[in-house]
């Protein structure tokens, strides 16, 4: 298969650029409600609700992203291969293993709570297990879109997404205040999207199917299936921590899903990097430049040390004022927690998976997935065991450290170099020094002020802006490359 050059596609810059403008506002949308919805079940809901609907939604999330078995993406890379006239062919077939793998999950789900959780959780995880079923086929649009270069559709698909979970999570919440009835709107809106899915499906010519070829399914599975275990993977990391909660503290269940939310920004910024260096490092490898491929890596991650961990510091400075300003009193507890996961983000720096990829080593992205998850389950249930929601906080971070690790190892190897040289550690270090110790006076500094707005706006402005000219000073900048 031939590798077309982006440069050499026919594509209107302009055009471009608003289709590019759309995706990215439909995938801020689709992350922005699960903080907002999240924020606002805190206030909505009785506590007793809010823990169901906390575990039933990290199992919907889950189960949506293992059930689909990354199927859809193999879209971006099967369409291009067929003419247009056999695009439904693609596309039907396609549909068709969604619509398994989602009985399946939906199925499991449903069975899952009938023979190993409380009978409070049958009627909830039958209805989890129903939005998973209808849910999974939808995920099929957005890269359908992307793939018929339609990217702007793409973001539109995405953003209705977001309004209608929105609605029909928030609604049912105010009205009746029941986890059953929050999770009966998750039903109606997974309904609605799958029906205007079956019906876009139609309109990209879906309905001119003939029988699936099993080569193709069996090409399409063999591709999907190492990055599949991957998302799972990390899905299932992203979810088994408040599982355990769910086991051994239930009561805190709620409070741990807030103190474990992501901010999306921190994530976001180094994929963003990643893919604007996507082309010039397949082609490093391609033609076996790995010192060219390296030092590209090497100054993407550099870029992306002064925003990311001066927004982690950032959030985790001003943390006791965002939850006394956006949360009840109770929730002073999952401060600590909240901290120390924003923690884990200072090694974001950088998207490993990307020189994975770009290498052709997509076993290792299999396998560093796999490292973080055991890793998680193991260091996270003994620091729950020891001191509650901190202790696991601390034992997530401490299993990101040895998976961040093992992955740099394995990095030393693909660029042949040392994991001295493999990571701009010195950059990193300082950074994240200058960033901690403005932190630590501008939280001196606001100790005694009575209001946390003030106090916020103050940490905020000497960690971002202070932080941001020390770091960026040009002598700051020398001593980093002695």
């Amino acid at each position: 298969m031939s590798i077309t050059n982006i440069a050499d596609l026919d594509v209107d810059p302009p055009r471009f650029s608003h289709s590019v403008g759309w995706v990215a506002v439909g995938q801020a949308a689709v992350r922005s409600v699960q903080i907002i919805v999240t924020l606002l079940f805190v206030y909505i809901l009785r506590t007793s609700e809010w823990n169901e609907i906390a575990i039933a939604l990290s199992i919907y999330l889950a189960g949506v992203t293992v059930g689909s078995l990354n199927l859809e993406h193999s879209i971006l890379f099967f369409l291009p291969r067929f003419e247009q006239n056999e695009w439904g062919k693609l596309l039907s077939g396609t549909l068709k293993m969604l619509a398994t793998t989602g009985l399946v999950a939906g199925v499991g789900i449903s069975l899952a709570g009938v023979f190993f959780m409380e009978e409070q959780f049958h009627l909830l995880l039958l209805l989890v297990g129903i939005a998973v079923f209808l849910e999974i086929p939808t995920v099929l649009v957005g890269p359908a879109f992307i793939a018929m270069q339609r990217s702007s559709r793409s973001g539109q698909w995405d953003l209705f997404h977001a309004v209608i979970q929105f609605a029909l999570l928030i609604v049912p919440a105010i009205v009746f205040g029941s986890a059953k009835s929050v999770l009966i709107g998750l039903v109606i809106a997974s309904a609605l999207r799958c029906i205007s899915a079956m019906f876009i499906m139609k309109l990209m010519g879906a309905r001119r199917a003939h029988q699936f070829e099993a080569d193709m399914m069996y090409q399409q599975v063999k591709f999907c299936i190492p990055l599949g275990i991957a998302l799972a993977a990390g899905v299932l990391t992203r979810s088994i921590d408040k599982w355990l909660v769910a086991v051994f503290d239930f009561t805190n269940v709620g409070m741990y899903a807030v103190a474990a939310i992501e901010v999306p920004l921190l994530a976001v910024l180094p994929y963003a990097g990643g893919a604007a260096i996507a082309h010039q490092l397949v082609s490093a490898f391609l033609h076996r430049r790995v010192h060219e491929a390296h030092q590209l890596w090497l100054q993407q991650a550099k870029d992306m040390i002064c925003p990311v961990v001066l927004g982690a510091v950032g959030l985790i400075v001003v943390a006791p004022e965002l939850f006394q300003l956006f949360l009840p009193q109770n929730y002073v507890k999952v401060i600590l927690p909240f901290q120390i996961f924003t923690l884990i983000s200072v090694h974001r720096v950088t998207e490993y998976g990307l020189v994975l990829r770009a290498a052709n080593r997509s076993d290792l992205v299999t396998q560093s997935s796999i490292v973080l998850l055991v890793s998680n389950v193991a260091f996270a249930a003994i620091g729950l065991k020891i001191h509650g929601l901190s202790g696991m906080a601390c034992g997530s971070l401490a299993a990101f450290g040895v998976a961040w690790f093992w992955m740099l190892r394995k990095l030393s190897k693909i660029f042949c170099v040392s994991v001295r040289e493999v990571f701009p550690w010195r950059a990193w270090f300082l950074t994240l020094l200058v960033a901690s110790v403005v932190g630590y006076v501008a939280e001196l500094l606001t100790s005694n002020m009575s209001s946390p707005l003030v106090s916020l706006v103050m940490k905020l402005g000497a960690v971002w802006g202070i932080g941001f000219l020390l770091i960026n000073h040009s002598s700051f900048r020398e001593f980093i490359k002695r």
